[in-house]
């Protein structure tokens, strides 16, 4: 990666101004980050991820202030499992930099990326590999079976409700090692999580569609055409790229977009209700439950489930636990018990939400079941 290297090839809404002081404090923070490593004698590679490896960071504004919203994320892979002092020592000059932008240090074996493909970092990595902060080693191939949207759109959906939250190995921004209900209302968030969900309309249909360009090509397109206008499109993108405090929050009803893509993709009826595209992805997973595309609808159903609770869909998903079929998904028989007891209760989904009890288990229970599909495949094609 070149010191002048432009991370914003994706933005949409940045100027030109704001562009040139994102590279910049970027870039001389990757300076500073590269100089330390190459201090340090261990084996291992160094790359960027999150918003900025996609080449899509944010920025925020306060009092005609501009600062950097993005946080670097970086992966820091190892050949093997081997943590030595001199790795240790490089992750605690890590923590020593000055603040002024929030770093991520992801540190994995290699070999991670193989056994648990339905995570996100396998897409961003793949897309860090052509531009490395550092290289000691030779990367094996890696493959990912799947574009990123769904994952994507799932972990977001979930996240926004406080059901997942990535750990960092070592950090030095506010969200390190912290629960997902902290982050859960986050107005960034919830853009990201509306962004994701546009996405879901063009996923598999276009190639390489995958960043937030893609999403304003698609708007400008006509592809969402009856959910949602270009401006409207734009204002969320304007939102995730350029921050604002004092800006006024969105009234986006992102459970309703989400309906209307789902209802979309999957051709129903324009007035087909929650419940109604619940059951649509939910017979596409039933009718395919050993395909690893077709496992993804099964999680788009639960975040759909998730985001928008309804006494419609919460009769769905008794007639689901009646007739056992969740048991499809690895679940311990102490979350089916209690599915089965929300679904036969009073309670709303958002109670079960909030509990932090329900929702978490049943999601990660969905994405463990995909993850195991994934791996047979991979083995298959690596054979």
């Amino acid at each position: 990666m070149t010191e002048n290297f432009d991370h914003c090839f994706n933005s949409v809404t940045l100027d030109q101004e704001q562009r040139d002081f994102v590279n910049k404090r970027i870039n001389d923070r990757l300076k500073l980050i590269g100089e330390l490593f190459d201090k340090h004698d261990f084996k291992a590679n160094l790359y960027v991820g999150g918003s900025v490896g996609l080449g899509q960071p944010s920025v925020a504004i306060e009092n005609n202030i501009t600062t950097l919203k993005s946080d670097l994320d970086m992966f820091l892979i190892l050949p093997g499992l081997e943590k030595t002092a001199s790795l240790q020592a490089f992750l605690k000059d890590i923590t020593e930099l000055p603040q002024d932008v929030d770093v991520s240090i992801h540190v994995q074996p290699v070999a991670d990326f193989s056994h648990n493909p339905c995570s996100m970092e396998v897409d961003d990595l793949l897309q860090a590999l052509p531009h490395p902060v550092r290289e000691r080693f030779m990367m094996p191939e890696l493959k990912s079976l799947k574009p990123q949207v769904p994952k994507t759109a799932v972990l977001y959906l979930c996240g926004r409700m406080g059901a997942a939250a990535a750990p960092f190995y070592v950090a030095t921004h506010e969200f390190a090692n912290v629960p997902g209900d902290v982050i859960a209302h986050d107005e960034v968030t919830n853009q990201k999580a509306a962004l994701a969900t546009l996405k879901f309309l063009f996923y598999g249909k276009k190639e390489g569609w995958l960043n937030i360009s893609d999403v304003a090509t698609a708007a400008r397109e006509g592809w969402y055409e009856g959910i949602i206008t270009e401006d409207e499109v734009v204002d969320i993108i304007r939102r995730r790229e350029q921050y604002r405090p004092d800006l006024a929050k969105s009234n986006l009803d992102l459970a309703e977009l989400f309906r209307k893509i789902v209802v979309k993709e999957r051709g129903l009826e324009q007035s087909a209700t929650t419940a109604e595209a619940f059951q649509s992805l939910r017979d596409r997973y039933l009718a395919e439950p050993d395909s690893v595309d077709a496992s993804h609808s099964l999680l788009l159903a639960l975040s759909l489930f998730l985001l928008a609770p309804s006494a419609a869909l919460k009769d769905v998903v008794r007639r689901e636990c009646a007739a056992e079929r969740f048991s499809l998904v690895d679940l311990s028989e102490e979350w089916k018990s209690k599915l089965t007891e929300w679904a036969n209760s009073d309670s709303s989904t958002a109670d079960s939400i909030d509990s932090g009890r329900l929702m978490p288990d049943l999601v990660h229970a969905a994405m463990f079941s995909i993850n195991k599909k994934v791996e047979a495949e991979i083995r298959n094609y690596y054979a």
